[in-house]
């Protein structure tokens, strides 16, 4: 802890590291794509300025407030609430089990990528489709054929594991240094890849779509959940990654600019990402003669099929562009996985004081691996939507609710430490209240969205069989058994 304590500049690079991740690269897109273009901008620059700095703000100070991480920070206030922390640290082992699998077939496409720099062309040219389904995913017919292991997502998951151990192996001494790179290198990839899209030929045709505001649709309470939501998961609220970093920061420390750089860094990102996912639509449908709607596509089609093809259509250069890329999403991708593996192993530091950190890290991430391995499987991307859908509609839902009920009771305290850290004119806003009707006001988003979610069914999404779905339900509720389970463990409060 005592590195990051040292240096403002590394944990403004680090919760960077943590927010930043591939819900900026493709999620934020989607959104915008889906809500009206320039209608949703609008509102989530509103909501960003008037709730998601202010629930930023509160979560970093809380844990820098607190100088301890989460488990700890929780049991203060009250021993049971350090169910809220194992609730979450066991839905990020769940999360980053099917993560990593991600990030192996970014790393498949960059090493295929460095080949096409080597031969000249690049191999999914002919048929991206085939190539990411039948090639590197070896997707099975169906999502209950299980089939074999898909050797080229085997191997690269094993090579994930052996990069986030190195990485994550000495706690902050490590991934201080690590993210001085995978903080900045993607953010200046992504400037480069959008320089060359909008010199493109159709690249200008999304210009208007993202400036022009249909005044009429900007009540539309649809477009204000959705960005919303988008906040939530961009700024990586509710993902503890940010109380941990923020108690990585000195107590006394200031605590405002830095908290806004970092909303500003994960902003630009969105928005970067922003433009080259719609110079890579409107592109593709320019040299195809189409409709944006005849080539656009969801995850993981976006990311590993149109925007492959997109780059290998590149009048020069295409190989270059397609490293930066998949660099970028690599960077992105294994970012987040090391941000929560991170998040888990510290505090576990509490509990094992005779263990070295190394030792720690490598059992966990020898156990996440094997677990991880039933995604390398042919069915693995069909089980791996499933579970992020259950995770992301119900588990993170559920665990943020009962952090704003947390951070509600203790508003009075943490305004009050807030406004110690914060210029004067932040200090008139906090006296009024406005703290803690940021989070009654995301409380009720947060238990409309859950209940909006159940009404929808529990048990139906996609063309998935009530069967299969049943593996995504069942790892949530294992998530919540398991943590009621282990709320009553102690912590230790002086392992440092």
């Amino acid at each position: 802890m005592q590195h990051f304590r040292q240096s403002k500049r590394t944990f403004i690079l680090a919760a960077v590291w943590s927010a930043a991740w591939l819900g900026n690269l493709w999620r934020f897109p989607f959104q915008v794509y889906d809500n009206w273009g320039a209608v949703f901008l609008v509102v989530y620059f509103i909501l960003l300025v008037i709730i998601g700095l202010w629930l930023l703000f509160g979560e970093v100070a809380y844990g820098q407030r607190a100088q301890r991480p989460a488990p700890q920070a929780f049991w203060q206030k009250n021993k049971w609430l350090s169910w809220i922390w194992r609730a979450w640290a066991l839905t990020c082992l769940a999360i980053v089990t099917y993560y990593s699998s991600v990030i192996a077939w970014a790393l498949d496409y960059l090493w295929y990528s460095w080949v096409g720099l080597v031969q000249g062309t690049l191999p999914w040219a002919e048929n991206a489709t085939g190539f990411f389904y039948e090639s590197i995913l070896q997707l099975s017919e169906a999502p209950d054929v299980v089939g074999k292991f898909s050797m080229p997502v085997l191997i690269w998951i094993i090579v994930t594991w052996v990069l986030i151990y190195l990485f994550t192996r000495k706690s902050a001494t490590s991934v201080g240094k690590v993210v001085w790179i995978t903080a900045t290198l993607p953010f200046l990839f992504l400037l480069l890849l959008m320089i060359r899209a909008v010199t493109l030929p159709g690249a200008w045709l999304w210009f208007e779509f993202l400036t022009s505001v249909d005044w009429s649709r900007i009540w539309d309470t649809s477009v204000w959940l959705a960005a919303a939501g988008q906040i939530f998961f961009s700024l990586s609220i509710w993902f503890w990654m940010m109380l941990t970093y923020g108690a990585m920061k000195q107590e006394k420390s200031e605590l405002m600019w830095s908290t806004f750089i970092v909303l500003i860094w994960d902003t630009l990102t969105s928005l970067l990402s922003a433009v080259l996912v719609f110079w890579t639509l409107w592109f593709m449908a320019a040299s195809q003669g189409v409709g944006v709607t005849e080539v656009s596509s969801g995850w993981p089609g976006l990311a590993f099929v149109t925007v492959p093809e997109a780059i290998a259509q590149l009048p020069f250069a295409a190989p270059l562009f397609a490293v930066m890329f998949f660099a970028t999403l690599f960077f992105l991708a294994i970012d987040s996985a090391m941000a929560m593996v991170e998040s888990v192993v510290n505090p576990l530091r509490r509990y094992f004081t005779s263990w070295k950190i190394e030792h720690i890290t490598l059992v966990i991430c020898v156990v996440l691996w094997l677990v991880s391995l039933i995604f390398a499987r042919q069915n693995g991307l069909y089980l791996l939507d499933v579970v992020d859908n259950y995770i992301n509609k119900l588990a993170v839902i559920i665990i943020a609710i009962a952090e704003v009920f947390v951070f509600a009771w203790w508003w009075k305290e943490l305004t009050t430490y807030m406004k110690e850290r914060s210029d004067s004119w932040i200090n008139s806003l906090l006296g009024s209240k406005y703290f803690l009707a940021v989070w009654v006001l995301t409380a009720v988003f947060l238990i409309y969205t859950l209940v909006t979610n159940i009404q929808g069914g529990i048990l139906v999404y996609d063309e998935y069989s009530t069967s299969f779905l049943r593996n995504g339900l069942w790892v949530v509720i294992a998530i919540f058994i398991a943590a009621g389970v282990l709320s009553g463990m102690k912590i230790s409060q002086d392992a440092e």
